[in-house]
């Protein structure tokens, strides 16, 4: 299994783009890993649902139609996000060699952390507080919520029987997650998925750890 449950996994590397080629896979429900090479394209297309885009490694751009149908793009580096919105036309081209994430956020999106249709950079969120854990909500909706997590060494996480499957992504530092006993090692760019029913510890092995916590209520 590409993506197996419980161990870490980087999905920039299992994904490297192939020349003038797109190629599109799921990881679990609601969650698609895409790779494009320099110069593709998705086909237009307007969505009745939202989506969450994470670009994991490249360039893209995004083109989005407004009401009237005028064009406006907005480029996509590595750690930006875009919740793309409903009915309008939408265009993703790879200016770069580029991995995304797509996350589907269904027909209802009860908070972002930006305007829909506005990129941001997800690691540029969250700060580190001495001493104390600290989350910045990215994204809620009725299919799942997007946190970043920030916390100091020896600051756990959590530790608790998991009531929803979740997906972990490193941001910086390094840290230990430790799932039904096993010990893993998370680093940047480095990705987990686990599932309901799982006991989970996290903590940092060094300094100062952030990561993005997705959980997932479908």
């Amino acid at each position: 299994m590409r993506y197996p449950i419980g161990e870490v996994f980087n999905l920039a590397q299992l994904n490297q783009p192939l020349p003038s080629t797109i190629i599109q896979e799921q990881i679990m429900e609601g969650v698609h890993i895409y790779s494009l090479g320099k110069g593709t394209s998705m086909s237009p297309e307007a969505f009745g649902f939202y989506k969450m885009l994470f670009v994991k490694q490249g360039k893209m751009r995004i083109t989005i139609k407004d009401e009237r149908g005028i064009p406006h793009m907005q480029e996509l580096n590595k750690y930006d996000g875009i919740v793309t919105p409903t009915g309008r036309v939408i265009v993703l081209e790879a200016l770069e060699n580029a991995v995304y994430l797509e996350v589907m956020l269904g027909q209802t999106v009860n908070h972002t952390i930006k305007e829909i249709g506005e990129v941001f950079s997800t690691a540029a969120l969250g700060e580190y507080k001495h001493g104390n854990r600290s989350t910045v909500n990215v994204i809620s909706s009725g299919f799942v919520d997007v946190t970043i997590v920030c916390f100091d060494q020896n600051d756990c996480v959590f530790e608790r029987e998991l009531t929803r499957n979740i997906m972990i992504f490193g941001y910086e530092g390094e840290g230990i997650v430790e799932v039904d006993g096993k010990k893993q090692i998370l680093k940047p760019d480095d990705s987990m998925r686990i599932m309901r029913g799982s006991h989970i510890r996290m903590y940092p092995t060094t300094g100062q750890l952030k990561i993005g916590l997705t959980n997932f209520y479908i």
